[in-house]
C-alpha cells in the first residue's frame, strides 16, 4: 500500500501545475525558483547519516527512515520498515563494516513537491572486510532515495545503494 501511495504521489506531482510546486523538476532550475530550504534540510540529513555511519551508530542511521521506509543494498539485500533497516545496519556494522567509513556526496536534490524529494549521490566505503577479516577493495557506488517531509522532518522512504558494473556490450569510457 505504501509503495502505491508513493507512486501515486509522484504521478500527481508530475501532472500538477508548476504553481503547486516550489520549482520545476530538472537540472538548471533558476536558483530563485528552487526550494533551497528543502534541499538544504535533505542534504543536512545525509550529513547526519554519514556521521552516524562513521561512528557506527546504526540506531541513528535507521532513525532517519520513515516507519515503513525501505533500503536495498548493492547485493540485493532488502529491509522494509525501520526495525528491519536497523537490524540490517547492525548486522553489517558488527561484521564487514565494523571498521568501515563512508564518504557520501549528494549530487542532486530534486524537489518533486514541497514534501517529496528525489536524492542522487555517490559514496565510497573504505575499510570493509570479508567474513575472514580480509580487506575488501573500496566500495564506490551510487545512492538514490526518495525522502518525505512529515511533521517537519525529512524521512527516507526508499533508499537504493548500487555499485556499477561494466556492461559487456558497452565500450569503456575514454580517459
Amino acid at each position: 500500500m505504501r509503495r502505491e501511495l508513493i507512486f501515486a504521489t509522484l504521478v500527481m506531482a508530475l501532472n500538477s501545475s508548476a504553481a503547486a510546486i516550489d520549482a520545476p523538476i530538472g537540472a538548471g532550475v533558476e536558483t530563485s525558483r528552487r526550494n533551497l530550504a528543502g534541499e538544504s534540510e535533505v542534504r543536512k540529513r545525509y550529513e547526519e547519516f554519514t556521521a552516524a555511519f562513521n561512528r557506527h551508530d546504526t540506531d541513528a542511521m535507521a532513525a532517519m527512515y520513515a516507519p515503513q521506509g525501505d533500503h536495498y543494498e548493492p547485493d540485493g539485500s532488502f529491509a522494509e520498515g525501520r526495525a528491519a533497516v536497523a537490524a540490517m545496519f547492525a548486522a553489517e556494522h558488527a561484521t564487514g563494516f565494523k571498521d568501515a567509513t563512508i564518504a557520501l556526496k549528494i549530487n542532486a536534490v530534486w524537489m518533486i513537491t514541497p514534501n517529496v524529494a528525489l536524492v542522487n549521490g555517490i559514496y565510497a566505503v573504505t575499510n570493509v572486510h570479508d567474513g575472514q577479516g580480509n580487506a575488501i577493495a573500496i566500495r564506490k557506488g551510487h545512492l538514490t532515495s526518495v525522502m518525505l517531509l512529515e511533521n517537519g522532518q525529512w524521512w527516507v522512504a526508499a533508499s537504493r545503494a548500487t555499485i556499477p558494473v561494466p556492461l559487456p556490450w558497452r565500450k569503456s569510457p575514454q580517459p
